[in-house]
């Protein structure tokens, strides 16, 4: 009996120690995984990536893989792909996967800047001039000791500026343009609100209209054109008149009052009236020495860029439809540039019904 409460006052006693007892430390929390520099757009070196280690041939990959059936990058498919990994493109080793439309680059842009056609849509010419403007623009505007790198400094200001609208929405990127008309405040324009801005653009592109025209003809710098400098201005616009009417005249071979691609190809290579031109085409062309060309000179000076214009146009054909480059165009990728086209034609003959 005794060794029974002995037992039972050491189980009791073992409890209270137990409770009394402090607590065993808790494992310290895992601080969150650092996202890496090269992964994060706000930290990330944009111009190593932009300008030092761009990859054409990756690029034009991920391009295409993006634009669809179509070969054409469009509003919808720009904004898809802007900010996600593109995975790799027809199996080729492009060194995994590519980031296609970077957090910084915005739509308006490139298709402002760079819809030739008005398709609005960009192909990959398209694109790849977008990019380029995009580089030579930095390197204009933050290389400052001209040695065709940004470096130091240089890049830091550059990535700055890069990363100025990452992650923020867009209706706040630039409030002071609808703070004008936004008489109520909610950060949008209503109808009315709408007009007042259509209304206010029209008037400051009046003036504007107003104030080159005075640069341009006004040549007592009173403000105000008079009689005698209208009457200057009316005969130079004539003079302009008849020049590009003597032009039409010249190269509008298929007589339809306008100049096609070819014909305006044609007129800019062949024209000997300009200085920048003219000693070139008389050191080709001028066979005789004369200081002219006429007669067979001239025809040789039309087949030569004659032929050099389909030259182009092939080479500029098969960048924007040789998906798989192989040189030519097979089955798929003619079917895809007829109907393309047909499509921009529909859509030029919409926006210009007249024509």
């Amino acid at each position: 009996m005794l060794r029974y409460i002995t037992a039972l006052a050491a189980v009791a006693g073992a409890v209270a120690l137990a409770a009394g007892a402090p607590a065993p430390p808790k494992k310290p929390p895992k601080p969150p995984a650092r996202v890496p520099v090269e992964d994060d757009p706000l930290r990330a070196d944009h111009v190593a990536a932009f300008m030092d280690k761009y990859n054409h041939e990756a690029e034009r990959d991920a391009f295409f893989q993006a634009a669809g059936d179509d070969g054409e990058l469009s509003k919808d498919e720009f904004y898809k792909s802007r900010g996600k990994w593109i995975e790799k493109a027809q199996g080729k080793d492009i060194g995994g996967v590519l980031l296609l439309v970077r957090a910084y680059e915005h739509w308006g842009n490139a298709a402002n800047r760079q819809d030739a056609d008005g398709s609005g849509q960009l192909n990959w010419p398209e694109f790849e001039k977008h990019r380029a403007a995009m580089r030579t623009w930095l390197l204009e505007r933050y290389d400052k000791d001209r040695n065709g790198k940004l470096l130091g400094p240089e890049r830091e200001e550059a990535n700055d500026w890069l990363r100025r609208d990452i992650n923020v929405p867009r209706r706040r990127r630039h409030p002071w343009r609808i703070a004008r008309w936004d008489d109520d405040g909610d950060g949008k324009l209503a109808p009315h609100e709408q007009r007042a801005r259509e209304a206010w653009l029209l008037k400051q592109a009046e003036e504007k209209k107003r104030r080159d025209e005075l640069v341009a003809w006004d040549v007592n710098k009173d403000g105000k054109l008079d009689a005698h400098e209208l009457a200057a201005k009316e005969t130079e616009l004539r003079r302009r008149e008849a020049e590009r009417l003597a032009l039409l005249k010249a190269w509008d071979r298929n007589r339809d009052g306008k100049l096609d691609e070819r014909e305006s190809y044609l007129m800019e290579r062949c024209n000997v009236d300009d200085p920048r031109r003219k000693r070139h085409l008389l050191g080709q062309f001028d066979r005789d020495r004369n200081g002219k060309i006429e007669g067979k000179e001239g025809k040789a000076m039309v087949q030569h860029y004659t032929r050099q214009y389909e030259r182009e146009k092939q080479r500029a054909e098969l960048l924007r439809w040789d998906r798989n480059r192989d040189g030519r165009l097979d089955a798929r990728e003619r079917a895809i540039r007829d109907v393309t086209l047909r499509k921009e034609k529909q859509r030029q003959d919409q926006a210009n019904p007249g024509r």
